[in-house]
């Protein structure tokens, strides 16, 4: 692959990947069953291969990714801006998830002089230095919701 590509070897299937070409893919392993987010050469564990020979770390990602999706901890999006770039370049997007959490305990919500306040963080890894000294990186959502009129 080109500059700014992850490797990906012959036994990894990509599933799902962010808009931008150079940010994080999530990679399944057809050969140890593992799971695993990948940018540029870094990886991640999303769900580890188990000792068996079953090979489903896919499954148990899967199974645990709609699990939080039926549960209501995602929801749709099109507010991001590399999907508004996309649409105004001709591309057809149905819409995106947000994988910032909207319900506790993943996420706080209060409601205060008619002003419903939302706030969730997620870890990002990829920039993140996670041994030794350095610093963990988190990104922050906060949504605001009118619940009274003026």
């Amino acid at each position: 692959m080109g500059a700014g590509h992850p490797v990906i070897t012959n036994k990894q299937v990509v599933f799902a990947h962010s808009f931008k070409q150079t940010d994080k893919i999530c990679l399944f392993d057809a050969g140890s069953g593992a799971v695993t987010m990948k940018v540029h050469d870094k990886e991640w564990p999303m769900a580890p291969a188990t000792d068996t020979a079953a090979a489903d770390g896919l499954l148990r990602w899967m199974e645990e990714y709609a699990r939080r999706l039926s549960a209501g901890w995602y929801g749709g999006c099109k507010s991001d801006s590399m999907a508004k770039e996309l649409m105004a370049s001709g591309v057809q997007i149905a819409g995106a998830i947000s994988l910032f959490p909207r319900v506790y305990p993943a996420a706080a919500t209060a409601i205060t002089r008619g002003v419903q306040v939302t706030w969730s963080s997620v870890f990002v890894p990829q920039e993140s230095r996670l041994h030794g000294p350095g610093r963990l990186m988190f990104t922050y959502n906060v949504r605001y919701k009118l619940l009274t009129p003026e």
